[in-house]
């Protein structure tokens, strides 16, 4: 039932509200919803009746009318159904962003009148009588038409009046109405840094409210949205702030702009207004990364996945923020399939500090290589946890140690990050050659002067979980204090009264194990498992001329060299035991970063199909596993343990060489393949092919000489090896190699027979 200021009569109006009746609603003013139910109405049906409660909702209908008559801000009531009231009311609040506390003050205003009316009547329901109440804005987005207003607030309003509203409720309701009405979100940007190079490969951008407010940061300001059931409309004006801002972003950088799931849900979602905001703008798809948070449930899979599609047609990423901390993590990333994977910082938290969370982010960096996905860390505040990144193969980081949000970011790393960027890339350029050096296991150790008394010593090993400490002498090792040994000694007859109040050198070992840097580990696990029985667990000290570096754990280093040994076969090719892919790319990416020029060498077969097809895919392994010995037969015979060799996939081949070395060893690969490739055509009737190459350096279209293969059955497998010189300039990366690599491919493979090809990158 309706109800009319100046009309004593109940009428009925359409209950569809209809957009002409709507209109006229919002052409006299109309700018805030109250909604009233009676709590606990069915109880109250069941305990009195139903000819009572009718009685109750009749005296309730009077009060209404009643309330229009006097109250000159009251528009139009209507009882919908049972006992649901909408009121709409027209309200001048002194100031704008005040209107929804105004409409609150006046709801429950009239909420105390309507109680009052109906205790006069039944005076027996006294303190038993009370209504759920909600007040909502007829707030427009853009030029919304009324009608859809009308239900997103009716929506809205059955929503929060269920829900029990504390004082603060109010107060940033207010407040986020107001963010939305004026657009006050700002955008700060935090650098996203490549642990491979040390470059800034993005940004994320973060919402912020208005400044020394209950919203201005993030999670309490999208956590008020979605109890408002507005998360996409605030969501498209954070983007907005995003975009608009963010006129620093190089084009190779990308944009991370995080997405609620919840979205799809949102009435108001249409997929389209984020390309027109970068069509504003100047931006690209390829720029923007699409965070999904997994710190929310996604209610439709199938749905989001569809939404992301659309997307990823466009040429948009995506990525899934909050990896290990939200709702079904793989289940998400399965479904979703995204371009980055961000491990929510709780997982970063100190784990240099702790085994457990380094084999989960093991795991992680495993899992994204096998989905195709690069890695991202969040949350980075400390040396520790970036060089641990580093050894795992993290892809990416962001955090306070490598830059925090600001409104206009630093365009570059600092200078002493780069540095550790850089340095703990070149310790771990030993992933090829088998020959890692100690320095990646040395952690960081409590050290003390040779003169301090060992009462303190012992102190902080009470508290503290160290094992050890190293003992300095103007600045040099002295020697090693080891946990347990200290404890025995005191703890003798006379211990605690012979050294307690002594210098604490008298009780160390002076004569610790200590490794200059740059020894591989295999060398420095021989040394440690020689040592004498009693100090077989001490800690190994790791220097440079004497000037400590850090400590190496026996636990570290057996588990390093478990860890090495699976890693190595998880990411080997199964065929030939040789790098994969992941391998492969860590190891350009570290050649890029020193900045010095190096050789790539790409080398795969010609007419291999037609050899499988003929001899089938056992004898065609055989031919692939031939290649992989010539190419390691080739690196001994012209560069030693400078050469690192990875396959692809299928007879792809990946050589990386110092850049003088590289002719001589692209001219040995095809000299021994072709002396070698007859034996796997077992009596077939084929003469020997010549070698063809070419060096053309920056013109290759025209090979310096190429040789015609005579052969009677078939033409026989031969090996094309393109040779890309790679000089370091700021443009290049694994992309632009990429793409001059298979140029030169595809010229070399053009000339007949065994050949090789020289380029300059």
């Amino acid at each position: 039932m309706a109800y009319e200021p100046n009309n004593n009569i109940v009428k009925a109006i359409d209950a569809n509200y209809t957009s002409s009746f709507l209109q006229g609603l919002y052409q006299k003013g109309a700018n805030l919803l109250l909604f009233y139910d009676i709590v606990g109405f069915t109880a109250l049906e069941e305990r009195i009746g139903r000819e009572k409660t009718q009685a109750i909702v009749k005296v309730l209908d009077d009060g209404m009318i009643h309330l229009l008559q006097q109250e000159g801000e009251l528009l139009f009531a209507n009882r919908s159904f049972g006992d649901d009231y909408l009121v709409f009311l027209r309200l001048e609040p002194s100031l704008p962003d005040q209107l929804v506390l105004k409409g609150f003050q006046k709801g429950i205003q009239l909420k105390t009148w309507l109680v009052r009316h109906i205790v006069q009547h039944f005076p027996e329901l006294q303190g038993q009588i009370d209504f759920h109440m909600s007040a909502v804005p007829l707030t427009a987005q853009a030029e919304e038409p009324f009608e859809r207003i009308f239900y997103r607030a009716l929506k809205l309003a059955f929503k929060q009046a269920k829900q029990k509203a504390e004082p603060t409720d109010w107060v940033e309701r207010e407040l986020l109405y107001r963010i939305l009405s004026e657009r006050l979100i700002m955008s700060v940007y935090q650098p996203i840094v490549s642990l491979m190079d040390g470059q800034i490969i993005g940004y994320e951008a973060l919402s912020r409210g208005p400044e020394n407010t209950r919203l201005t940061m993030p999670l309490a300001l999208f956590h008020r949205a979605e109890r408002e059931g507005l998360t996409f409309a605030l969501e498209k004006i954070a983007r907005e702030a995003a975009l608009k801002e963010a006129s620093f972003l190089a084009p190779r950088q990308k944009l991370f702009l995080n997405v609620s799931p919840a979205v799809i849900e949102d009435d108001t979602f249409a997929p389209g207004h984020t390309f027109s905001m970068l069509q504003t703008y100047g931006f690209i798809p390829e720029q923007i990364v699409f965070e999904v948070t997994e710190q929310q449930s996604i209610a439709d899979f199938q749905k989001f996945t569809q939404l992301l599609q659309h997307y990823r047609k466009q040429q948009y990423k995506v990525a899934v923020d909050d990896a290990g901390a939200g709702y079904a993590s793989f289940q998400s990333i399965l479904a979703l399939k995204p371009d980055y994977i961000k491990i929510d910082r709780s997982l970063i938290q100190g784990i240099d500090q702790d085994p457990a969370k380094q084999s989960l982010l093991e795991s992680f960096v495993y899992f994204a290589h096998k989905v195709n996905s690069k890695l991202i860390a969040e949350g980075v505040e400390t040396l520790g946890e970036l060089v641990q990144l580093i050894r795992l193969g993290v892809y990416a980081a962001q955090g306070f140690f490598l830059g925090g949000p600001k409104k206009k970011p630093d365009q570059h790393v600092a200078n002493d990050v780069l540095e550790h960027i850089a340095r703990h890339r070149r310790l771990l350029a030993l992933k090829h050659t088998n020959q890692e050096i100690i320095e990646i296991l040395a952690a960081p150790v409590k050290t003390f002067p040779a003169r301090l008394t060992t009462s303190l010593v012992r102190q902080y090993f009470a508290e503290t979980k160290d094992d050890g400490v190293v003992i300095l002498e103007d600045g040099r090792i002295a020697g090693l204090v080891m946990r347990e040994k200290l404890l025995q000694v005191l703890a003798t007859q006379y211990g605690h009264s012979l050294y307690s109040r002594r210098a604490i050198h008298l009780v160390a070992d002076l004569e610790p194990l200590v490794i200059q840097s740059g020894t591989p580990i295999d060398i420095v696990a021989r040394l440690a498992m020689a040592r004498p029985a009693e100090k077989a667990y001490d800690l190994i000290l790791v220097a440079s001329d004497d000037r400590l570096i850090g400590a190496v754990s026996i636990e570290a280093l057996l588990n390093y060299m478990a860890n090495i040994k699976m890693e190595a076969v998880r990411l080997a090719n199964p065929l030939t035991g040789l790098p994969g892919n992941h391998a492969i790319d860590m190891r350009i990416r570290e050649l890029i970063g020193e900045r010095e020029p190096f050789a790539l060498l790409y080398a795969d077969l010609d007419h291999f199909k037609a050899y499988n097809d003929t001899f089938g895919y056992q004898r065609g392994d055989q031919i692939i596993q031939f290649l992989g010995h010539v190419l390691q037969s080739s690196a001994i015979d012209c560069a030693g343990n400078d050469v690192f060799i990875g396959h692809i996939g299928g007879d792809d081949f990946i050589l990386l060489t110092p850049v003088d070395t590289a002719e001589t060893l692209a001219r040995k690969i095809v000299e021994l393949f072709q002396e070698g490739i007859g034996f796997y055509y077992q009596g077939e009737n084929i003469a020997p092919s010549d070698t063809g190459h070419a060096d053309t350096g920056i013109q290759p279209d025209t090979p310096s000489s190429t040789a015609s293969l005579a052969y009677s059955t078939a033409t026989p497998v031969s090996v094309s090896v393109a040779v890309l010189i790679c000089n370091y300039t700021r443009h290049l990366s694994t992309e632009t190699i990429a793409e001059q690599a298979a140029l030169i491919k595809k010229r070399v493979k053009a000339i007949p027979g065994n050949a090789y090809l020289v380029y300059q990158c």
